[in-house]
C-alpha cells in the first residue's frame, strides 16, 4: 500500500486553494491562516489513518520493507500474540519472522475501527480497536479482538510509528442464571 494512496495530494490540494486567502483584501488574514492551520490538521489526521491501513495490509501479507516503513528506526512494538517487545529494526524484523512463521498456512486479515488521534506538533497519539480474521482449509474464524495504543511522529513527510502497544480483549465467562 503506498502512503498517500487514500489521499493523494489532498492537504497540497486544498492548502493551494486557499493559499491566495492570505493576500486576498476580501479575507481576514486571521481566518485564513486558521482555515489553513485546520487544513494541516486534517491532512495530518488522513495521513496517520493511511499508516494504520499500510500497517494492516502489510502485516496481512507479512511484507516486511512495508512494514518497516512503518516504524521510526528505533520504533517498538509490543505484542502478547507475537510474545512481547520488539524494538528497533532489529526487533521490527524479528517481529516480521515470528509472525511469518506463525501465520503460515492461513491467511490472515486485520481491521480497524473507531481510530482516535490527539495530535501535538508533530508527534501524536492514537487508539483504534481491531479485529483479526485468520482463513485456514477453506474455513475463517475470528482469531483476536483488542485496541492498538500508538505514539506517532513526523518525520519529514511522513507519519511513522514510535511506539505500537497491542492489548487482547480478555474472555469473560458469563454468569451462570
Amino acid at each position: 500500500m503506498e502512503r498517500g494512496a487514500f489521499a493523494p495530494g489532498l492537504g497540497a490540494e486544498l492548502k493551494s486553494a486557499y493559499s491566495g486567502c492570505l493576500n486576498n483584501p476580501n479575507w481576514n488574514n486571521k481566518t485564513s491562516r486558521r482555515m489553513l492551520m485546520q487544513l494541516t490538521e486534517l491532512e495530518d489526521r488522513i495521513q496517520i489513518h493511511d499508516l494504520f491501513v499500510r500497517y494492516t495490509f502489510a502485516v496481512d501479507s507479512w511484507d516486511e520493507p512495508a512494514i518497516l516503513a512503518c516504524f521510526t528506526e528505533d520504533g517498538v512494538l509490543e505484542t502478547p500474540v507475537l510474545g512481547g517487545r520488539f524494538a528497533g529494526r532489529e526487533g521490527q524484523r524479528e517481529f516480521v519472522r515470528v509472525g511469518r512463521s506463525r501465520a503460515e498456512g492461513s491467511q490472515i486479515r486485520h481491521l480497524f475501527s473507531n481510530l482516535g488521534v490527539q495530535l501535538a506538533g508533530d508527534r501524536a497519539t492514537a487508539q483504534s480497536y481491531f479485529v483479526v480474521y485468520a482463513s485456514r482449509n477453506g474455513k475463517t474464524e475470528l482469531s483476536v479482538v483488542g485496541r492498538y495504543n500508538c505514539r506517532v511522529r513526523k518525520l519529514g513527510a511522513d507519519w511513522l510509528f514510535e511506539y505500537r502497544g497491542v492489548s487482547i480483549d480478555s474472555r469473560q465467562e458469563k454468569p451462570e442464571r
